[in-house]
């Protein structure tokens, strides 16, 4: 089972979608696109990688800011609730950042603009240090233990298709 690589899912599911809760978002109208597996060295990055692959397909490796990242299209997705999640990222470390190994945040994907969105919720801490990204712009809430979410509004999915897409364009 991928639990066995990453970790128990519904106990970090169930952490993170209380914590959400506290703090007043109903996020059930939201696409739940991917959750993300957090890696503290190159090593473990290269093993997860190879042992996810057995539970998964890999639809790109990317160098994104001088470190790599996968994503994965899970064989069987993961169950949670009413949701179905297909997708696993896994980010190797930044260099000169420590991190810690484990489950640490989930994606979600929402239709209104930041602005609009983050008014509905005027008490909430708003990281938007990624506002302004030329691809799949995102604003950030850091929750307690090392967690948090992220709001977008393109799918990870759609992102790397778009991505494919560009690279295949200058090819030609």
């Amino acid at each position: 089972m991928i639990e066995d690589i990453i970790g128990n899912v519904k106990e970090f599911l169930d952490q993170l979608f209380m914590q959400i809760k506290i703090l007043g978002i109903d996020i059930t109208p939201f696409e739940l696109d991917h959750i993300c597996y957090r890696t503290s060295s190159e090593e473990e990055y290269q093993t997860k990688k190879l042992l996810i692959l057995n539970y998964a397909k890999l639809l790109v490796e990317s160098d994104v800011n001088g470190r790599l990242i996968s994503t994965f299209k899970l064989n069987s997705s993961i169950r949670y609730n009413d949701r179905q999640i297909f997708l696993l990222e896994l980010p190797a470390p930044k260099k000169g950042i420590s991190y810690k190994s484990g489950l640490e945040h989930i994606e979600l994907v929402i239709q209104d603009n930041f602005d609009i969105f983050m008014k509905k919720y005027p008490k909430i801490e708003w990281n938007i240090e990624s506002i302004n990204k030329k691809l799949n712009p995102e604003i950030k809430i850091k929750l307690e233990n090392d967690l948090s979410v992220k709001f977008h509004h393109l799918s990870l999915k759609e992102v790397i298709e778009r991505e494919k897409s560009e690279i295949s364009l200058l090819m030609t």
